[in-house]
């Protein structure tokens, strides 16, 4: 069993060579060797991840330094070193500038030089990938704990927020947008900002009844509000700015109206934009193709092609029971299937809402002061969506 558990990959034509470095390091560190260019780089999609690639630099087919660079898009957080006997300043240069290379050794390579190259090289991967975890980690962490910030202080706007990512999911699907996460978070706090609007606000919004104008103030403040809250998060910047132009028309364009913007924080703005009418226009009692045929009549408002992703998107075909279940046994697989009331007729929570840490708590709060009954009417999908995905 190695002592080092990450995998290292080495690249060179010389069998000979790496039979002898596999033997020096043999139940010190897991080597995987090729001896070829397209070999290492199939290894490196298939049997990764490695942790270091160590590269021969004459090679046929492949020299060290497009192996490399082929490598560092493949797998960025690789750490990759050069082994050559062509110890030459330019090489050393172009390696270094070309291909990001962290070390450039000559042969030949003592053991011991190529242990410490080999360790400093761990130690930088190591650094990477716990930055990253932590990273990714915290980015998740932050976005769920906004979800049920929402879910807590406005239960309107986050039970809005369900069905418009799965309609944003499917249109980034249908129109091959990438990376998808960006556009599938935009959706999941889309309505952050809606924290700072009163709830009477979004009941008349939802109901379809005219605001004056002081609460249309109030409520399209909300998008500038949501993407302030999200810019200083690092990765969420061009998330911020899907959510700050989500009330943006479409921009007049003097070339192909059939055209995308090329600007992801606009196109995910008027994704935003022509979903979340949508969504309202189903929720005042249209159908979907009524739904549709008032968004083309709004010319100028929304992006045709965007229009005609919305109308190929489907309800999750979801298969549900419905049954009553006791409060302390509601879990995040369940949908609340009828608004929760207390026996004076205050809403505690509100049908279709998904079961949340918080809203599972708020009803335990409940259930103790006997405000609610002890059983609620739930809905329990048989697949379950998938979580977001970042990379």
């Amino acid at each position: 069993m190695p002592a080092c558990t990450e995998k290292i990959l080495l690249v060179d034509d010389d069998p000979n060579l790496l039979a002898g470095i596999r033997r020096q390091f043999r139940g010190t560190y897991d080597i995987t060797t090729a001896t070829s260019g397209p070999e290492a780089l199939e290894l490196l999609a298939g049997k990764g991840p490695f942790a270091v690639i160590i590269s021969d630099m004459r090679m046929p087919e492949m020299n060290g330094i497009q192996v490399l660079m082929k490598a560092r898009e493949l797998s960025p957080d690789t750490v990759r070193m050069m082994l050559t006997g062509n110890a030459d300043t330019e090489t050393a240069m172009h390696a270094v500038n070309e291909g990001n290379i962290f070390r450039f050794l000559t042969k030949p390579c003592q053991k011991e030089t190529l242990e410490w190259a080999i360790e400093s090289a761990l130690r930088q991967y190591r650094l990477v990938v716990a930055e990253k975890q932590l990273l990714e980690g915290t980015l998740t962490g932050s976005i769920h704990v906004m979800a049920d910030v929402l879910a807590l202080v406005n239960q309107a706007a986050f039970s809005r927020t369900a069905r418009v990512r799965q309609y944003v999911n499917q249109i980034t699907h249908i129109l091959g947008l990438t990376p998808s996460w960006q556009y599938e978070v935009a959706a999941l706090l889309s309505q952050i900002g809606c924290i700072a609007v009163p709830p009477e606000i979004l009941a008349k919004v939802t109901a379809g009844e005219t605001l004056d104008e002081k609460e249309e103030e109030l409520f399209r403040q909300h998008p500038v509000i949501g993407g302030r809250l999200l810019a200083r998060i690092p990765r969420l910047e061009v998330v911020s700015q899907m959510i700050t132009n989500q009330f943006m028309d479409n921009p007049v364009s003097d070339g192909d109206p059939e055209k995308l913007p090329d600007d992801p924080g606009v196109l995910g703005g008027l994704i935003l934009r022509a979903v979340t009418d949508f969504d309202t226009l189903i929720n005042r009692g249209l159908t979907p193709p009524q739904a549709i045929g008032h968004l083309r009549k709004a010319r100028g408002t929304y992006h045709p092609v965007i229009v005609n992703a919305l109308q190929r998107v489907e309800a999750p075909d979801l298969e549900y029971t419905t049954q009553a279940v006791p409060v302390k046994q509601l879990n995040h697989t369940m949908v609340i299937a009828e608004d929760v009331r207390t026996s004076s007729g205050l809403l505690v929570v509100a049908k279709g809402q998904h079961v949340t840490t918080p809203i599972r708590t708020i009803l335990e709060n409940y259930l103790e002061r006997r405000a609610i009954k002890d059983e609620i009417m739930v809905r329990i999908p048989v697949a379950t969506s998938e979580p977001v995905q970042m990379t």
